[in-house]
Order: structure tokens, then C-alpha cells, then sequence
């Protein structure tokens, strides 16, 4: 049996999604030793993503200006040997550049462990310069859209699914909070953390991220707030070698900023199957 600190359970809050967080930090990865994971089976990052944002500051600001940028750009260091990860040197930041230090802070401290071994080349990926949308690792994690599932699904680092049922603590969840995709969205970047029931029914989602106004920290809303969401889960680490070059460009996510795309779209350029279309009820011969 797995035991739960009080912290994590104050962090999930609820029974269904303390499982959620056990059965995450039970699967604890093994160890990847060159480009290859040694059991030869996908294991979910979530309970150590979870325990990343137990380190992360709280508040800051939300701003997503040239000086947030900066500080983004400070907060990853990558030099020929390592990654080094510092969040307080992003003070103030936005929602993509909060996650994103979520996954650079992983990526630091399994390269710490020696869980995975990055080459000059590959480090220097990581690192963020200001890329513009689509652009290598940072400009598809920055961009409209499904900017991350694009990564993880050119990369093969993770999946991407859109369904609440199957999502865990600690999957990376991009949130539509209107029916438009790509030029003219209003979406959010976050680490889901579950869901619940309030004292009418009503279902609420909760999440981290930097959240407007206050910045970093966890935030909740009613799911009828949201139109639609997309799940990627980091599965597949011995893939970081497939991490796209600094200059390779995503023609999808360049598109995004010009045009909106259609779920179908979406699902076609992320790798994820259409949801099962729900049968009409048959209705009584006599009744037609």
C-alpha cells in the first residue's frame, strides 16, 4: 500500500483523486540508461510531476510580456553538461512558461539522479531564446493550440487523449475556454490535479499553473466554464533524442497563429482517435 503524505493529500484534495496521486507515485519510473527505458514498457512521469509543483513559488504575478520572457529565459540554464532549473528567476510568469519549467525541472533532476543522459545537442533544445510559435521545444510548447500535444506526439514523448475519465494527476492539460482553436483562442496552459462534486452537483476541475490574477498556485472552476480540453501524459522519456532541433519549425503550429482549426483537425495532428459517436435512443415503431 502506498502511503500519502498530508501534503499530497491536501494538494488533490478528494478520495477519487488522492487514488488518483497513489496509483501515479506507485508507478515510479525506472531508470533510463542511454536512449533506452529498461523495462521496454510506458510508464507515466505524473507523481514526480506532482511533487515538482510542491517546490514551485506561489503568486508572483501573471504577465506575459518581454520582461516574463527574460525571466523565463534565466530561470532555464543549459550549458554542454546539465540543465539547471530555477523558478525564481521567472517570478512573474504566464501559463506556458509555468508548465514548461514543470518539464524542464524534471528533466534536470532525473539528469541529476542519472535517470537520463542528454547529449550538448539535446540540452541545448531545452533551453529558451525567445523562439517564436512552432520553433523548436519552446516554440511548440509556447504555441496556440495544441502546442504540447504537438511536441509529444512529433516526439512520441507522451499521448494525448481528450477525455476527463482516463486524464490523471499530473498529466499537462491545454484548456479551450471558447470554441475557437488556433488564431483566435482563449485558452490556458496547466497540470491537471482532478476533479470533484460542490455542494449542488456541479462538477469542478482544479489545476496548476500561472493563473491570472495571482500567478503561481493552484486555481478551480466549474467545468461548465470549459469547452473543451486536451490530456497529454509524459510517458516515453527514451524518446528525448527525437526532441526537435532548435531551428525545426512545426508547420501546424505556425499555422495556428494565421487560421483556427476544427477538433477534427486537432485530433489529426495530435495522434488522437474521435471520440465514439453516441447512438440515438431507438424510439418505438409506434412512435415514428
Amino acid at each position: 500500500m502506498v502511503q500519502m503524505t498530508k501534503r499530497a493529500r491536501v494538494l488533490i484534495g478528494g478520495s477519487s483523486m488522492m487514488l488518483g496521486l497513489a496509483l501515479a507515485m506507485a508507478a515510479e519510473p525506472v531508470v533510463v540508461t542511454g536512449r533506452a527505458v529498461s523495462s521496454g514498457q510506458e510508464v507515466p512521469w505524473n507523481g514526480r510531476i506532482l511533487r515538482i509543483l510542491e517546490t514551485m513559488p506561489q503568486g508572483g504575478g501573471y504577465a506575459a510580456d518581454r520582461a516574463a520572457i527574460e525571466g523565463l529565459s534565466k530561470a532555464v540554464m543549459v550549458d554542454p553538461l546539465r540543465i539547471t532549473v530555477d523558478p525564481r528567476l521567472a517570478r512573474t510568469n504566464f501559463c506556458s512558461g509555468a508548465t514548461y519549467l514543470v518539464f524542464a525541472k524534471l528533466m534536470e533532476n532525473l539528469q541529476g539522479e542519472g535517470r537520463i543522459r542528454l547529449s550538448a545537442d539535446e540540452l541545448q533544445r531545452l533551453a529558451v531564446k525567445g523562439q517564436s510559435d512552432g520553433m523548436g521545444v519552446w516554440g511548440r510548447w509556447n504555441a496556440n493550440g495544441p502546442g504540447v500535444a504537438r511536441l509529444f506526439y512529433e516526439s512520441g514523448l507522451g499521448r494525448n487523449f481528450e477525455s476527463f475519465d482516463a486524464a490523471q494527476p499530473g498529466d499537462f492539460m491545454k484548456i479551450f475556454w471558447t470554441d475557437q482553436i488556433g488564431a483566435k483562442e482563449f485558452g490556458h496552459m496547466v497540470v491537471y490535479l482532478g476533479r470533484r462534486k460542490d455542494a449542488t452537483g456541479a462538477t469542478i476541475i482544479r489545476f496548476w499553473s500561472s493563473n491570472k490574477p495571482g500567478g503561481y498556485g493552484t486555481k478551480e472552476v466549474p467545468l461548465t466554464k470549459i469547452r473543451w480540453v486536451i490530456f497529454s501524459r509524459l510517458l516515453n522519456l527514451d524518446r528525448l533524442g527525437r526532441l526537435p532541433a532548435s531551428d525545426s519549425v512545426d508547420p501546424v503550429s505556425r499555422e495556428m497563429l494565421r487560421r483556427s482549426f476544427s477538433r477534427e483537425e486537432v485530433r489529426r495532428h495530435t495522434g488522437m482517435p474521435a471520440p465514439p459517436v453516441r447512438a440515438e435512443p431507438t424510439r418505438p415503431a409506434a412512435d415514428r
